[in-house]
């Protein structure tokens, strides 16, 4: 692969680069069966490449819309099925002092075999969270605290977020009018919320009343906080609120 001209060519690095730290911080969480596995990576033919294992499913998102056609929506058990084994892997990543940054149900691989979660796609992974420069980080409207749009600390809790939001998704489907029952973005909320309107995203308390554990929408919309501090703060609370 050639770069066309010489600013194609810095912005062709720049991806290359982001590319390769990716491959490196996945080598490092190759050994939780929930963080998807790189098994090397390496630069030939002008680009790179990464060597993983090869799994056989679909992704959280895909499954979400397969099943909400054939009206069949989440329920408890299929949602702690995800959830407890994505914060375990989770946890891990976050002992190392990395932040995933972009959790949402299309970076959740579902195997096949037996329908246990892989977090995919650490592309926008950090080091040092409490540090890192949040410039050029990707994030997903909607699944993106705060913190990651505006001004606020990055920490473990950012990622806590991203999971409350993918869990109000499982929660949301079926339930119309949100039809695709997508997160509203924060940055609305934020500002309804400044203005002194209510909040325009349905708590998941009211979404999946007698149909989830009080406890378990409790903490789905404690994940979902405005404030940092007023979140859940790290995968050990929310694997204890969920229990």
């Amino acid at each position: 692969m050639h770069p066309l001209n010489t600013n194609a060519g810095d912005l062709f690095e720049e991806g290359l680069d982001r590319f390769l730290d990716e491959a490196r911080q996945l080598i490092r969480f190759r050994t939780h069966p929930n963080i998807v596995s790189c098994r090397d990576f390496f630069r030939e033919n002008g680009t790179a490449y990464l060597v993983m294992d090869l799994e056989e499913g679909m992704t959280l998102s895909a499954l979400l819309f397969a099943r909400e056609a054939e009206a069949r929506s989440f329920d408890k058990e299929d949602l702690l099925t995800v959830t407890i084994p994505l914060l375990e892997g989770l946890d891990q990543v976050h002992e190392a002092g990395v932040l995933h940054r972009d959790i949402k149900p299309a970076n959740i691989f579902i195997r096949r075999k037996n329908n246990s979660p892989v977090l995919i796609d650490f592309g926008a992974a950090k080091q040092e969270f409490a540090l890192h420069s949040k410039s050029l980080a990707p994030f997903s409207q909607g699944y993106a605290a705060l913190e990651q749009v505006a001004e606020g600390t990055l920490g473990p809790w950012t990622d806590m977020y991203g999971i409350g939001a993918t869990m109000w998704r499982m929660v949301a489907g079926g339930n119309k009018p949100f039809d695709p029952p997508n997160p509203v973005r924060v940055e609305r909320r934020a500002h309804a919320v400044f203005q002194g309107e209510s909040d325009p995203m349905p708590s998941a308390q009211t979404l999946g009343k007698d149909r989830f554990s009080p406890h378990i929408l409790e903490a789905i919309d404690q994940c979902l906080m405005l404030r940092e501090g007023d979140r859940v703060q790290n995968c050990q609370e929310l694997l204890q609120r969920l229990g």
